[in-house]
């Protein structure tokens, strides 16, 4: 859980930044309340229709839900994040040199 924020300082097959700016990734926790209630809406709504359980317990049941799944939440929402800004092109870093200075193939 320490390092659950840790990010490497550059892409290892590009060598894009993953900091680009300071609080670059603020943004991100719009995208991370957008996938909680993404998960959270249709919970209620099946508890709605189908399952009826009494609303104390489905929302108990939902805050553990989303404690649990926090460490991803975050995970994802900061590589979404960066996905609006840095596009990603398939074998970008096949002409990048190797350790060995040759181009990796």
């Amino acid at each position: 859980m320490k390092k659950l924020g840790e990010m490497p300082g550059n892409c290892p097959v590009c060598g894009q930044s993953f900091s680009p700016e300071p609080g670059f990734y603020f943004g991100a926790s719009y995208v991370s309340y957008a996938i909680t209630i993404a998960i959270m809406v249709p919970v209620f709504i099946l508890n709605y229709l189908v399952l009826h359980i009494p609303f104390d317990t489905l929302l108990f049941a939902i805050i553990g839900l989303i404690v649990l799944l926090a460490p991803i939440i975050y995970i994802l929402s900061r590589s979404i994040w960066i996905n609006f800004f840095v596009s990603y092109e398939e074998g970008a870093g096949k002409s990048l040199p190797t350790k060995e200075g040759k181009p990796s193939s």
